[in-house]
């Protein structure tokens, strides 16, 4: 089922270029796949018959600095058009930014990996359905040297319902 933004945008198609110009546009990536981008800004391009990626200018994005660390929303989407536009599949990092924060991070780094199950028809009286049964976790350390060690773990073998308790 077709939401309402597509179906505007099937319309204008179709209106334009016939059924074959629908297909065409969907094959291809469209405004409304452009990260974050305003419902106001996607219509406007749109209203134009601006519909694929490539047809967005720079200046329909505008992007700009905001002040903060790391690229703005606009520097970002205006990035993701041009890759598109220009064919560049590589991959974007931001290195100094993402340095500075592993710089940031304190030793050892603690990873809790839970299993939970959610059933239709509970295992007991007083549960509802889907509830959420944390029933195993693993527990593992990074060190800053990149050692891996396995902390602790718990698995519930208990048949009846026993919800897992690790802040008690």
């Amino acid at each position: 089922m077709m939401n309402c933004k597509e179906n505007s945008v099937v319309r204008r198609s179709a209106g334009r270029r016939g059924w074959v110009g629908v297909i065409e546009d969907f094959v291809f990536s469209t405004v409304l796949d452009i990260w974050d981008f305003s419902k106001k800004d996607k219509n406007k391009l749109i209203g134009e018959n601006r519909i694929r990626l490539t047809d967005v200018r720079k200046s329909d994005i505008e992007p700009k600095e905001d002040g903060r660390l790391g690229i703005s929303r606009t520097q970002r989407q205006w990035l993701q058009v041009e890759k598109f536009q220009t064919g560049d599949l590589s991959v974007w990092l931001d290195k100094a930014n993402m340095q500075r924060k592993i710089d940031s991070w304190t030793f050892p780094l603690h990873f809790i990996d839970f299993e939970t199950s959610m059933v239709a028809i509970p295992f007991t009286k007083g549960r509802r359905p889907y509830e959420g049964i944390a029933f195993q976790f693993s527990h593992h350390t990074v060190q800053h040297d990149g050692t891996i060690a396995h902390v602790g773990q718990y698995l519930n073998v208990t048949p009846a319902y026993s919800q897992l308790r690790v802040c008690t």
